[in-house]
């Protein structure tokens, strides 16, 4: 899952560039990397969701943003991309960004880019034209200035209005300015991250000019020719994303058997170090998790990248010590978890006292210690082993701590497993009567209903040979069932689960969230005739924090609500999770935003929009034919392929 576009600024951890000759070589080398998330059709940007392998196809594709993750674990301007960087404070408390970037970085098909496709991007992210054909809105927190009118149809109703915050110097320079109230801000290096969109392909009857306030598109750009250009089912770049900018192409996408293949791209001018990729062609390729390490041993495959799951990973290293393959091991930038719906249209779920009472009807530790064998720990917040603010608050006992109201340090509560006090939950809540509405009786089959006849039923949705869906199948449900409560136990696959029945395919039955007079956001009212509105309210999946940045404001505003309106696929709101979330955000130092931290986790921890099961330690397994690949829980294997090498093999 995780994380949706949060702002106009097109945030992207691309590859840059510097002059690197491509190699001449006589012999191909194909890396085949193996998956459990099938790859789906939606490859262009989080517009249509985020699926972790479509994610890493886009990181090897997409290029030359103005900001890279390093390998020393900072985020900094990336010389290859930018030729300066020029920060300006205003007058009036704003702060002007100006970007330079270098000539002579082109496009995969010859084509140069300029500052008109950074621009570009901003202008269309954001843009009503293209949520049209998006489907859903594109939302903005307005740090740009001028951003909100210009993301607001009733304003911009052509789509060519003048963003003033924006503007396009020349054709490779453009700035970009943020208003006053947006800082301090923590991750300030996002005001100043963007990446380019193809402006000739996707746009190519437009263009891109200054006005008198700001850059404005011009000429032909309506919805027509975006549904035409991107959301045309055989040429449109929401499926084929034939020309990029980043390390490979796009080649070929295999949609019966999900299988991407991605070719080196030899226009390509290196990453923020100038490093080019030594392998020909990635192939990332879907395989069932009962037959993955086999067909690493086979040869069918070549890398796996993170192997999750005790009996897995212990499976790899037998292999590992016959010589067969090799492997090498680091903590989880995130978690495993079963993530609900908890607005009041999601029926049980919505309520509090249910997800706690799920919290004590499973045994997380001996989940734990099933599903990892000893290769991983549990977290009782939303945090990964990784994360530098985990260290700062754990105790000498290694006992991550939260900060309560009154400013204290304690432990985040563990949820041990306690089905009487899961069944105190349940009868705090009203789940107190029968089928025919008289007192429940805990028998065999017997399920809880409240006073207005409503049955304890939740939806669950979740995949097949999926080892996770199992332990919740075996340790869950029949517990769950002793104290009254049932679940719809659906297996589909991944894409489904995620686009139709978990986020609501292009709706989730709401209208887009609103303000009320004093500007304060409200929860937008539930349209139940929705026909493509959420099914499942329970699911279960995995979560990664993007390298170096953990900010969830956006998850947990109204402003940014459900799959429609943003990130808040979760439909939670609660005042003191926002503020500590939007503390976070606004801190000025590391010591404000671990205070705010600690107060998120500590609210997090209480009202369980998900439930953590395991963070576990990842092992990539890969073919003793790749060599110097070299990987961190924030040197991604998008990142650490530029640096690797495969045997070559003959053509």
């Amino acid at each position: 899952m995780k994380k949706f576009l949060s702002v106009m600024l097109v945030f992207a951890l691309a590859f840059a560039v510097v002059g690197c000759k491509p190699k001449e070589v006589d012999v191909e080398t194909t890396l085949v990397v193996g998956t459990t998330t099938e790859p789906g059709v939606n490859m262009f940007g989080t517009f249509w969701g985020n699926n972790a392998s479509n994610a890493d196809v886009r990181e090897l594709t997409f290029g030359y943003g103005t900001v890279s993750f390093t390998k020393e674990g900072k985020y900094a301007v990336d010389p290859t991309s930018v030729k300066s960087l020029v920060e300006t404070e205003n007058t009036d408390g704003s702060k002007t960004y100006t970007i330079e970037i270098n000539t002579g970085l082109v496009w995969n098909d010859g084509e140069p880019v300029t500052a008109k496709d950074y621009v570009f991007a901003v202008l269309l992210s954001i843009n009503p034209i293209f949520s049209s054909v998006v489907g859903k809105s594109l939302s903005t927190d307005g740090t740009i200035v001028g951003s909100k009118d210009f993301n607001d149809p009733d304003v911009n109703t052509d789509g060519k209005a003048e963003l003033p915050g924006l503007d396009l110097i020349n054709d490779y320079k453009f700035s970009v300015t943020i208003g006053a109230e947006n800082f301090p801000y923590y991750y300030e290096f996002l005001y100043y991250s963007f990446t380019p969109y193809p402006l000739h392909v996707l746009a190519p009857e437009a263009d891109v000019v200054q006005g008198t306030e700001g850059a404005k598109m011009s000429g032909v750009f309506t919805s027509a020719v975006l549904e035409d250009t991107v959301d045309d089912g055989e040429t449109g770049y929401r499926y084929d994303i034939s020309v990029t900018c980043g390390p490979y192409d796009l080649f070929d996408f295999d949609v019966e058997t999900s299988t991407a293949t991605l070719k080196r791209n030899p226009l390509f001018k290196g990453d923020y170090t100038g490093q080019v990729p030594d392998i020909d062609n990635v192939v990332i390729k879907y395989v069932p998790n009962s037959v993955l390490l086999q067909s690493l041993v086979n040869g069918e495959i070549d890398l796996i990248e993170s192997v999750s799951g005790g009996a897995n990973i212990q499976d790899g290293l037998s292999e590992v010590a016959y010589g067969k393959i090799k492997f090498t091991t680091f903590p989880r930038n995130g978690y495993g978890l079963i993530a609900f719906h908890c607005d009041e249209p999601a029926g049980p779920t919505s309520q509090l006292e249910v997800r706690q009472a799920i919290a004590y009807l499973i045994n997380r530790d001996l989940f734990l210690q099933t599903y990892t064998l000893g290769y991983g720990v549990l977290p009782n917040g939303e945090y990964g082993l990784s994360q530098w603010m985990v260290a700062a608050s754990s105790n000498e006992d290694g006992v991550v701590m939260g900060k309560n109201a009154d400013g204290e340090l304690v432990a985040l509560e563990s949820y041990s497993y306690n089905p009487t006090k899961a069944v105190q939950l349940l009868e705090a809540a009203g789940w107190t009567k029968n089928a025919t509405g008289g007192a429940y009786v805990q028998a065999e089959g017997a399920v809880r209903y409240n006073a207005d006849g409503e049955k304890l039923e939740i939806p669950w949705a979740n995949t097949p040979d999926n080892p996770v869906s199992e332990l919740i199948r075996t340790q869950l449900l029949p517990n769950a069932a002793a104290v009254g409560m049932s679940f719809i136990d659906t297996t589909m696959d991944f894409n489904t689960m995620l686009y139709t029945h978990y986020y609501g395919a292009y709706g989730d039955g709401y209208g887009l969230p609103t303000q009320d007079d004093d500007g304060n956001w409200l929860v937008p009212e539930y349209e139940a005739e929705e026909t493509d509105a959420r099914e499942y309210h329970m699911v279960n999946l995995g979560t990664g924090f993007n390298p170096g940045l953990y900010e969830p404001y956006y998850d947990v505003s109204v402003e940014y609500w459900g799959w429609d309106g943003g990130a808040n696929i979760s439909y939670l709101y609660d005042a003191d999770l926002l503020e500590a979330a939007k503390d976070m955000k606004f801190a000025a130092d590391d010591d404000e935003y671990l205070d705010a931290w600690q107060r998120y986790q500590y609210r997090f921890n209480q009202l369980l929009p998900s439930l953590p099961l395991y963070s576990d330690m990842y092992h990539a397994f890969f073919t003793t034919k790749l060599s110097d690949y070299e990987v961190t829980p924030e040197w991604t294997m998008t990142s650490a392929i530029l640096y690797a090498k495969m045997e070559e093999v003959a053509e």
